[in-house]
């Protein structure tokens, strides 16, 4: 495994990434956007910044746009199809589960939230999603064809699992687990991309049990959800199932996570909220990829 991909055909969108990262805010914009009293004058300062090109009526629409238009920046200057996979993927996650979710509530117009990011078709995912809301159609999923065998797998056994349970949290917890076990093979193409993928797995299964524990639903949960390939494996996890939650902070003072698992467990106990140990697992990933920085060439920074 490489530990930078180190490919000079990364050099121009490297001069162009440097570029926009001059124009990134800073904590004094932050400040200056909070104080905002009102919508016209949050928009008037996003007018005065590099978000003033996308001309919308209200927030929502503007950032939509500019992460539209950064995804679009990232398909265009990343020449490693396999690298854009691992991303693209997350959007068709994205998609199968809102149509799935549409499906089952008998919602209409998911469109409306749906990527086109993704590279599985949307006619696909809805074939996917009406396979998975009907009795006895799993041959008609293994049948289906362009999508990633492990992913397949894990649709057959998220449609299994909600016909017993009729539980949709599973559902989304075993779509997760398959798509990040096929996710972090793919990155094996870059050990940086690799780790970031290994974090990842870690911090959504820390925040699993960390859920589960709190509003004391079954430890068969726990097993079901836990995505395999991260450095924190199942059985450690397991093992801390009987203790307070107080004590699972000790567990892990002596890993790279003990901040973001004190923090966010102290504000879960007080707020019966993982909001702080979300933004605090954000931030960590956020701050690996920083370190993408100081790599030459590569896709790496483009990634970050």
């Amino acid at each position: 495994m490489k530990t930078t991909s180190e490919d000079n055909r990364y050099g121009f969108a490297l001069g162009r990434i440097r570029t926009r990262e001059a124009f990134l805010f800073d904590h004094n914009r932050y400040e200056q956007l909070i104080a905002a009293e009102t919508e016209e004058n949050f928009l008037r300062l996003l007018a005065n910044s590099p978000y003033g090109e996308f001309q919308k009526t209200n927030a929502e629409e503007i950032l939509n746009d500019a992460w539209a238009e950064n995804f679009w920046f990232l398909k265009k200057y990343c020449f490693d199809s396999s690298v854009l996979e691992l991303f693209l993927y997350r959007a068709d996650l994205h998609n199968l589960k809102l149509l799935i979710k549409a499906k089952i509530a008998k919602a209409l117009s998911p469109e409306l939230f749906l990527s086109p990011f993704g590279i599985i078709a949307i006619n696909t995912l809805n074939e996917i999603s009406q396979a998975f809301i009907e009795k006895g159609t799993t041959h008609q999923l293994e049948a289906i064809p362009g999508l990633p065998q492990p992913v397949v797998k894990g649709i057959i056994q998220a449609k299994i699992a909600f016909e017993t349970t009729n539980e949709p949290k599973l559902l989304d917890c075993i779509l997760d687990q398959a798509m990040m076990a096929y996710l972090i093979t793919l990155a094996k193409i870059s050990e940086f991309l690799y780790t970031y993928f290994l974090y990842q797995i870690d911090l959504e299964n820390i925040r699993t049990f960390l859920r589960i524990r709190f509003f004391q639903e079954k430890e068969t949960l726990l097993v079901q959800s836990f995505i395999p390939n991260g450095s924190i494996k199942l059985t450690f996890l397991q093992a801390l199932f009987p203790d307070l939650l107080e004590m699972v902070i000790e567990r892990f003072a002596l890993t790279q996570y003990r901040t973001v698992v004190a923090e966010g467990v102290n504000y879960l106990l007080n707020n019966k909220s993982l909001a702080r140990f979300e933004r605090l697992a954000n931030e960590y990933l956020l701050g690996y990829l920083k370190r993408a920085r100081l790599f030459t060439f590569g896709f790496e920074p483009l990634i970050s």
